[in-house]
């Protein structure tokens, strides 16, 4: 007799999803969750079920369990993130989605869906969180620095350019890195 790995479950679970069948997806996370109830990856697809049959509350209600459990799961981030829109809740749909982009480290795609819903009601486009900062490293400070800064950006430039062709190599690539805005 074949066994069937709980990844397996979870994979013909999330392509019954993709193809529409969610009656057999809710019956393959139905089986999984009475037997690995606590499974992340299960609730998160449980999550994608509930939204796919349109009960939205019941997927906000399992995507927040899933982020209570494991508050870096981008996926269920973007999950949140698209409920709250279709509640037209966009606040809490920009918040998720940007904890989406700085958590997977720069999906671009996140970063569109995100300036298009800031566009869309009219607020500020991108910008990193303290957070996201600290989490992606030194070169996401490049937009908060030049914003930040208290002279106009192209007086800012002149002053790095002039600092580069004073300095090393190395100089020159650190520098640069603010320059690309």
């Amino acid at each position: 007799m074949a066994q069937t790995t709980l990844r397996d479950y979870l994979q013909t679970t999330e392509d019954a999803i993709s193809t529409g069948r969610v009656d057999d997806a809710l019956a393959n996370c139905q089986y999984i969750l009475n037997h690995f109830p606590e499974a992340l990856e299960a609730q998160r697809l449980l999550g994608e079920i509930y939204l796919a049959q349109g009960k939205l509350e019941d997927a906000l209600q399992t995507f927040d369990w899933v982020l209570t459990n494991d508050p870096e799961n981008v996926m269920a981030y973007c999950n949140r993130a698209l409920i709250s829109e279709r509640m037209s809740d966009y606040d809490t749909a920009l918040d998720c989605y940007q904890q989406a982009y700085e958590l997977s480290r720069g999906n671009g795609q996140i970063r569109q869906i995100f300036n298009q819903l800031s566009q869309k009601i009219g607020q500020q486009g991108f910008v990193f969180s303290r957070a996201g900062l600290s989490r992606n490293g030194t070169l996401s400070f490049q937009p908060v620095l030049i914003a930040s800064m208290p002279v106009p950006v192209s007086s800012s430039h002149t002053g790095v350019r002039a600092s580069m062709k004073r300095s090393s190599n190395s100089r020159k690539k650190f520098f640069a890195t603010f320059l690309i805005v």
